[in-house]
């Protein structure tokens, strides 16, 4: 692991066990997909121009309605509401093995290296 990720990441977020790398990616699928712990109380609202794309790789962000990500019900009441989103940063060895955790429509994006970075699906 590079030292600047071990010099500023919690070790919990680093270290899982070496038979289950995907802890953490599993239970958040299986909360999002089941709704059993899943967080509620809505996203913090976010500008909608820090969400462009600017400096990521080629294309930016999947296209993302205005409004879906304000915290009115993209994440409430315990469930994924329609429309809503999980956008996680993963280790680009496992990118294709946390899309398989989520429905056909996830996407494996690249970071600005061209590594696969991050998994992102949308309910």
């Amino acid at each position: 692991m590079h030292r600047n990720v071990l010099e500023h990441e919690p070790s919990l977020a680093l270290f899982v066990p070496d038979d289950d790398p995907l802890r953490f990616y599993k239970a958040i699928a299986g909360k999002v997909l089941s709704g059993r712990g899943a967080v509620s109380g809505g996203l913090p609202s976010i500008p909608d121009d820090s969400i462009s794309g600017r400096g990521a790789a080629s294309g930016g962000l999947p296209s993302i309605p205005d409004g879906s990500i304000s915290g009115r019900g993209a994440v409430s009441g315990g469930l994924l509401a329609d429309g809503g989103f999980v956008f996680l940063e993963v280790n680009d060895l496992y990118a294709s093995r946390v899309k398989a955790l989520f429905p056909q429509r996830a996407e494996i994006i690249k970071d600005i290296s061209g590594r696969d970075r991050f998994v992102y699906w949308r309910r």
